[in-house]
């Protein structure tokens, strides 16, 4: 099934929840089309959600979500229809094989690695790996001083990236309990790398 609009579009949302509503094993998708060069693609049905592809001229991108709520596609498919491209902002999109394109991407795997590396970094610290030491040393680093930086990259990534999922209503119960933790996991050590760096300073001071 398609959907065309004109520049001015005089659709209400009865004519939007009937093309959704429509969606079934026998017409698995429904195209909604500005112009030659957009057009949003949904998939799914009101029991298992909704899943979202769209393409402009400089984009092609679909729904990282693929069990999007029926007021959730509605919303978005009213606004396209209106040429108002603020929906783009209500969801998290990927490319076709699989990139996200936002900036919490870039800051959760900026997180993850650092994480990773806080991990591997305490262990070579608190066994003194003579490579690890003797490195920083040749620096005049402290070691420890390498790993409170790292955990406190990955603390302030993993923070707001967290909050963000937890606060976004697009989020699934699931991935919301998890941010949860993760949040809890980078406040902990955001305020234990806040006291190390005191005692740290009043140390050097003292």
């Amino acid at each position: 099934m398609e959907m065309k609009f004109d520049k001015s579009p005089k659709r209400d949302d009865t004519d939007f929840e009937a093309a959704l509503n429509s969606l079934s094993q026998a017409n698995s998708f429904v195209v909604f089309t500005l112009d030659e060069h957009n057009f949003m693609q949904v998939t799914g049905n009101v029991t298992s959600g909704f899943y979202i592809e769209y393409k402009t001229p400089a984009e092609h991108f679909c729904s990282v979500r693929k069990d999007l709520a029926f007021a959730t596609v509605l919303k978005i498919i009213t606004a396209f229809s209106q040429y108002n491209f603020e929906w783009k902002k209500t969801l998290r999109w990927t490319t076709l094989d699989g990139e996200t394109d936002d900036l919490l991407s870039l800051f959760r795997n900026i997180a993850i690695v650092t994480s990773i590396l806080t991990v591997i970094s305490y262990f070579l610290y608190r066994y003194e790996a003579k490579w690890f030491v003797s490195f920083f040393k040749s620096y005049s680093i402290e070691p420890l001083n390498f790993v409170l930086l790292v955990c406190g990259v990955s603390a302030v990534t993993w923070i707001p990236t967290t909050y963000y999922e937890m606060m976004n209503e697009n989020t699934s119960g699931v991935q919301r309990f998890r941010s949860g933790l993760l949040l809890l996991t980078g406040i902990g050590a955001f305020v234990v790398l806040f006291f190390k760096t005191l005692q740290t300073i009043w140390n050097m001071l003292f």
